[in-house]
Parts: C-alpha cells; sequence; structure tokens
C-alpha cells in the first residue's frame, strides 16, 4: 500500500491549501494506506494530521474512496482524528467524523474527551451541541476527575457553562481529584464573568484543595483587581483563611507581587507581618520570588526587615539564594543583615550570580 513519501505529499498539499490538487491526489491514488503513520514519535496518522488542520473536503474524499478507513484510530496517547478536531474548533471535520462513525466518548490515555477538548477555547458551544447529538457524555472525569463543565470553566465560555448546567444542574459541584472546584479554575484563569456566575450559584470561595488554596487565593494569583474586588465583597469570604503550609493571601499577593492586593488586604485587615507555619512573612514570600516592587512597599511600611523564620532565614537570605539581584539590593539599601541560618550558612556562601556577590561585597566594605 502507498505510504511515506505519497502521504507526506498529500499532506504538503492540504497545508498549501491546494485542496483541488489534494482531491485529484486521492482520486488518482491505488491503495493509500491512511493508517501509516507519519510522526513516529506522537504516532499520528495521516488522519490526525487532516482532523488538526480541519480539511473536511479532503477527509471525505477519503473516506469515499478508502470506505474500510479506520475514523478511530489512535495515536500513542490515545487521541482519535475526533480529540484533534474538537481540540482545533474545526466544527465541519467534527461533524463529518461523527456523521461516519466517530466514538464520541473515547478518552485519550484516561485523560480527555472530545467533548473535554472542545470547550478549552472559548466559542465552541455549536460543537459541544453537535457532540451531545452524537451521544456525548458530559458527566465524564479524566485521570484528574476534571469533567467538561471545569475545562469550559477554564476557556471562560458562560453559554457552554449554562448549556451543560441544563443537561446537568450539578454539574458545577465536581471536584477534582486534588479538591479542586471550577470556582478555583475560574479563579486562578482571572475570568470575572465566570466566577460571578458560579458565587452566584452556589460556589464556594473558602473551598480548599489538597493543598489548601481557596478560590479567593488563586484570585489573587491570577492578578485580576477586580476580580479581587468580587471575592471581598462576597460575604462568604473568609479573607484571612491559610493554607496548608499557614499562608494567608497576604502571602500569596507577595509572592505574586501583587502591590495593589497588598493593600487591599491590608485595608480589611490583614497583618502585613503575619506568619506562615514555618515563620515567614510576607515579606519572606516576595524576596524568595524576586518580587522587587512588593519588597520595596513592604519597605516602606516598615516591616521587620530581619525578621528570621524557624530555620533563621531572613528575607535577604532567600533573596540571594534565589539569585535575585535587585532584590537583594533593595533589602541591602534599607538595611537588612547578612546574618545566615541557624544551620550556619551564610548569607555570602549562597550568591552564584557574580553580580550578587558584588553585592556583598561592596555592602561589607561599607
Amino acid at each position: 500500500m502507498a505510504a511515506g513519501k505519497p502521504l507526506k505529499n498529500l499532506l504538503g498539499l492540504v497545508q498549501e491549501g491546494r485542496t483541488e490538487e489534494a482531491l485529484q491526489f486521492i482520486q488518482t491514488s491505488e491503495n493509500l494506506d491512511t493508517s501509516y503513520l507519519l510522526h513516529k514519535k506522537s504516532g499520528d496518522s495521516l488522519l490526525h494530521d487532516l482532523a488538526t488542520v480541519g480539511a473536511t473536503q479532503v477527509f471525505e474524499a477519503i473516506l469515499i474512496t478508502y470506505p474500510d478507513t479506520d475514523i478511530n484510530i489512535r495515536n500513542f496517547d490515545g487521541k482519535t482524528p475526533l480529540h484533534d478536531a474538537c481540540q482545533q474548533g474545526h466544527r465541519d471535520t467534527v461533524h463529518l467524523l461523527l456523521q461516519n462513525g466517530a466514538k464520541v466518548n473515547t478518552l485519550k490515555k484516561a485523560d480527555w474527551s472530545p467533548a473535554m477538548l472542545a470547550v478549552t477555547h472559548p466559542g465552541r458551544l455549536d460543537i459541544l451541541k453537535l457532540l451531545v447529538k452524537y451521544g456525548a457524555d458530559l458527566t465524564l472525569y479524566n485521570k484528574d476527575g476534571w469533567t467538561t463543565f471545569q475545562s469550559g470553566a477554564r476557556s471562560g465560555d458562560l453559554e457552554v457553562l449554562q448549556f451543560i448546567l441544563n443537561m446537568h444542574q450539578d454539574a458545577w459541584k465536581n471536584i477534582s481529584k486534588n479538591g479542586r472546584t471550577s470556582l478555583h479554575t475560574a479563579s486562578l484563569a482571572g475570568i470575572t464573568d465566570v466566577v460571578q456566575f458560579l458565587l452566584r450559584i452556589g460556589g464556594d470561595p473558602n473551598s480548599m484543595d489538597s493543598c489548601g488554596n481557596t478560590p479567593f487565593m488563586d484570585a489573587i494569583r491570577s492578578a485580576n483587581i477586580q476580580l479581587l474586588d468580587i471575592f471581598l465583597s462576597e460575604p462568604r469570604l473568609k479573607p484571612d483563611q491559610c493554607d496548608k503550609l499557614g499562608r494567608n493571601a497576604l502571602h500569596i499577593a507577595a509572592e505574586s507581587g501583587q502591590v495593589d492586593a497588598i493593600i487591599k488586604l491590608r485595608k480589611i485587615g490583614l497583618d502585613l507581618e503575619s506568619k506562615t507555619g514555618s515563620g515567614q512573612t510576607p515579606l519572606h514570600s516576595a524576596a524568595r520570588e524576586g518580587q522587587t516592587e512588593v519588597v520595596r512597599f513592604l519597605m516602606q511600611e516598615k516591616v521587620d526587615i530581619n525578621h528570621r523564620d524557624k530555620n533563621g532565614r531572613s528575607a535577604l537570605f532567600l533573596a540571594v539564594s534565589g539569585q535575585h539581584t535587585d532584590t537583594s539590593a533593595i533589602l541591602l539599601q534599607y538595611g537588612a543583615d547578612l546574618t545566615g541560618d541557624n544551620a550556619g550558612t551564610f548569607v555570602e556562601t549562597l550568591a552564584r550570580k557574580q553580580d550578587i556577590r558584588e553585592l556583598l561585597e561592596r555592602h561589607k566594605k561599607n
């Protein structure tokens, strides 16, 4: 059967938009082996590639010319052409595949279904409706416990979420295997209208995942200040809640560089020098991640620059350990000392970058 170079030539015509020539190629070829693996690493066949680029006419010509074509052929990850067409949002190709017997509920390596992949981008409601028409099960969940609803929550398509809820009214209540809800997902993605919608229908702003992260903390990580305001106006919110490491919202804001969020959190009563389980303050969090503007702000607020955690580590210790030159410079400027930790590790020994070593040397001389 013809394979290898002939198939690559066909794919080349498709990718160049030369559809008529591709159709002629199919009609004049004999025994075209559509199951041949064009990509040895992924296991993708010609059919996967055609689905990925949405070459509906060419795909249809192959199915007509070679009626025994395995439309559900899998690559090494278990993906079928339907998975690829859904993931790329090619509605016509999805429709063609479904009409010709594509299995609608196949999970790739116990992972994502075609429906889950279809809604990873907004504007795919028409594809989801097609999948449902052909029997898609929207209650399926993948190896991480995610459902199509949670996938839609991350992409931020309210129409998709409402469509799913019309079929399965409790879909929003699903919790992944690591304890994350759809509200966590939408909050981390910073999708304001979806978060508002989920809060309105009962989403818990204080629910904790397996690490103790709440949707409120994830909203801070998203750096969406409007989203932060939405949570702060939520009467059920417990703003001082801590994760399993003892970090509160201020620590999260500090490590993610959110000065505006820190200001808002301080106004509602959170302590700029609150301690985690290991005794670290928001200054430690900011210094460890090299969040220079947060460090500068906290210095102006006169927090304890030399506070040491339970291991004896200061903010400067963490900044130098992380090789954050600018952050280390600001801490030294505001009076950070070079005392080492409880294990006897000196700050100077942590410096691997030349500019940090020079910075510490100049400080010692002064």
